[in-house]
């Protein structure tokens, strides 16, 4: 806990806690169980390659998600300012386009792994997003 001063006079007290870090632990564990699903779907439907492409994709958002949880503890233990880390966070969110564009044209160009799987993979993030809301609202 620390205070900053918000606006002349006024002391605003600043609690940090751990909804971020609760909610990266949900999105990692929605992310992992959906690409080892799709994973073997794919893999006994369509081989390794499909397979392989889907989990790079999944496996993507969890090293995203892992990062930014770091990241913020990090910020955390170091009593950032709460605007601080949410631009930081924004910043990290808005770069991670550009690393999956990158990604997505060495993945299509170096390997033989099908770009479709590899795509749908990356865009497993939206749809989760949109389950754990559902499971939030569903539990209260």
């Amino acid at each position: 806990m620390f205070n900053y001063q918000a606006d002349v006079g006024e002391i605003v007290e600043v609690t940090y806690d751990d909804t971020f870090p609760k909610y990266a632990d949900r999105m990692i564990s929605f992310l992992v169980g959906f690409g080892a699903l799709g994973a073997v779907i794919l893999f006994v439907m369509w081989g390794w390659k499909m397979s392989a492409a889907w989990i790079l994709g999944t496996i993507f958002h969890v090293a995203f998600f892992l990062f930014l949880k770091v990241k913020y503890v990090q910020w955390m233990k170091a009593k950032r300012p709460v605007e601080f880390i949410g631009r930081r966070l924004t910043v990290f969110t808005a770069s991670r386009f550009i690393v999956e564009i990158a990604l997505a044209i060495l993945v299509i160009s170096l390997t033989p792994l099908n770009m479709y799987a590899f795509l749908a993979g990356l865009l497993s993030l939206p749809f989760l997003t949109f389950v754990e809301r559902a499971v939030s609202v569903i539990k209260e």
